[in-house]
């Protein structure tokens, strides 16, 4: 059976087209691609995605919804998330979405995001086998969400509404961003971090979900694709994020982008705020490590449309 999801982001916009195995629960990528729709841009000052916004996402969404149907796909199962939760005009994007394509928009809630996205990540890391947490960090919100084993309920649940292109759009009037606004990001992010009580988390393995952690994956290993990432998980440590997040947080949009244009494409004005959330994050919760997975979101909805069918079948 092939089956086709999306993740609509804050940012991108990722495909995942896969033969399925229902009985078993389990898929082959066929085929995965993602779009720069930026949909989360204004929505935190203005509280509605934008005409240009949506424009985007319907243009990238009819694309994905015909390479599905070339693969064999019957249409989209699409997942939203930050930026559709807090836009206003939310109804009107669905009825777009649906006169465009004839698909569902819902609209995920952030901690059924947070679980979706531990699905997905853990996925493609079979040694993981005792407690983790996986850190997805995301254009509008950042989802932590965790278990002690893979058969085990959630222990950890938690959505932050700070993301990259929040909180550059709120923190970062320049780029490079002064020293203060980087500091005013971090104290924000702290507050969030805090605010959320999230439970002890010593035994854990941290793991980050695609995203912003992917991109600075790539970066950090020297490769444009997954298809080309060495065969053993990439770990970066503590000391190694922080690198990252001081020399991105000094860098021009020019200088950012010419790290690696292929990766950069769509990230070079929000990478810096990303990678300072994860590099605070690790600092606040104390971890010294972080596994980085290819999966993410996407991988998620797909394992979960899967246990639908076994649900029905």
């Amino acid at each position: 059976m092939i089956l086709a999801t999306v993740d609509v982001g804050s940012n991108t916009a990722k495909l995942l087209v896969a033969d399925c195995d229902v009985s078993a629960w389990t898929f082959e990528p066929l085929y995965e691609e993602r779009r720069h729709v930026r949909l989360g841009e204004g929505v935190d000052a203005s509280g509605a995605i934008n005409s240009a916004a949506l424009g985007r996402l319907l243009e990238a969404l009819e694309a994905f919804d015909q390479t599905a149907r070339e693969l064999g796909a019957d249409g989209l199962r699409i997942g939203a998330t930050s930026a559709s939760r807090d836009a206003t005009n939310i109804a009107d994007i669905q009825a777009a979405v649906d006169k465009k394509i004839g698909a569902e928009y819902a609209v995920i809630a952030g901690v059924d995001e947070a679980r979706l996205s531990l699905l997905g990540a853990l996925s493609a890391l079979p040694h993981i086998t005792g407690p983790a947490v996986v850190i997805d960090i995301g254009g509008g919100s950042t989802e932590f969400a965790g278990a002690r084993s893979r058969t085990a309920e959630l222990s950890v649940c938690v959505s932050l509404n700070v993301g990259s292109v929040r909180l550059t759009e709120r923190c970062f009037p320049s780029q490079p961003p002064p020293a203060q606004s980087v500091q005013t990001a971090r104290d924000l992010i702290r507050t969030a971090i805090s605010e959320a009580e999230l439970p002890d988390l010593t035994g854990y393995a941290l793991v980050g979900a695609a995203g912003t952690t992917g991109a600075l994956a790539r970066l950090h290993a020297g490769f444009d694709r997954w298809a080309d990432a060495p065969a053993d998980p990439i770990h970066l440590t503590r000391d190694e994020v922080r690198e990252w997040t001081d020399r991105l947080a000094a860098l021009t949009y020019a200088e950012t982008l010419a790290l690696n244009p292929n990766i950069m494409a769509s990230r070079a004005d929000i990478i810096a705020a990303g990678v300072l959330i994860l590099d605070t994050a690790m600092n606040t919760l104390g971890f010294d490590a972080l596994t980085i997975s290819p999966r993410g979101l996407r991988h998620g909805l797909m394992l979960d449309l899967l246990a639908q069918g076994r649900t029905s079948a």
